[in-house]
């Protein structure tokens, strides 16, 4: 069954959806498909915080695809 997946442990992907260093973001992710979200100007570096549960695409300086692999749950 597909359900979405609650991304909280894309949290620590602080650069997505317009979002500062200091803040975090949740982003829903179907599993088997893509998210597409745009990074800021001069982001260096994007983080998955558990790859088992989503993967992370950089396509170019300012774009990235959010991959769902598995169901999590909400912290």
């Amino acid at each position: 069954m597909r359900r979405p997946l609650l991304a909280a442990a894309l949290a620590v992907l602080a650069l997505a959806a317009q979002v500062s260093a200091a803040g975090a973001a949740t982003i829903s992710a179907v599993i088997d498909q893509g998210v597409r979200i745009s990074l800021p100007a001069g982001a260096r570096d994007v983080m998955v915080g558990n790859p088992a549960i989503a993967d992370i695409n950089v396509v170019d300086s300012r774009t990235a695809v959010i991959q769902g692999a598995a169901t999590a749950s909400p912290i």
